[in-house]
């Protein structure tokens, strides 16, 4: 996907490179897009854990 696909409080999984492409890999995450920049699309991952989202490429993203 490209960056101008997401908006600030899409719901993504985040699948990487290592998955192929596949969303029910064990390494994937779900988070919620909390901003975008001119490279990167900025994730929070587990809230309750984490309070900083994580910048991700938006060719590691679904929508969900």
């Amino acid at each position: 996907m490209s960056l101008n696909q997401f908006k600030v409080g899409d719901n993504v999984i985040y699948i990487p490179y290592h998955a192929h492409g596949n969303p029910s890999h064990d390494a994937c995450e779900y988070g919620v897009v909390t901003s975008i920049n001119s490279r990167y699309v900025f994730v929070l991952f587990n809230e309750e854990i984490n309070r900083t989202s994580k910048a991700c490429n938006p060719d590691q993203l679904q929508l969900v």
